[in-house]
């Protein structure tokens, strides 16, 4: 199984549980295209009304 390099991708949404939603269905379908998914990181921070999250990750074949 091979892994490739770090990926990013950002949630917005209006609630913490929203954007959590968001990164689950977001593994799910990663996870149904490879082999694995590896999270890196997940970072939460408040932008005026929105809750944003990077989520940091690796994909691996």
């Amino acid at each position: 199984m091979a892994v490739r390099e770090l990926l990013k991708h950002k949630f917005v949404g209006v609630t913490k549980d929203d954007v959590c939603s968001q990164i689950n269905e977001y593994i799910e379908q990663l996870e149904g295209m490879h082999q694995g998914v590896k999270i890196h990181e997940v970072t939460f921070s408040k932008n005026t009304e929105k809750i944003e999250a990077v989520l940091e990750y690796y994909l691996a074949d």
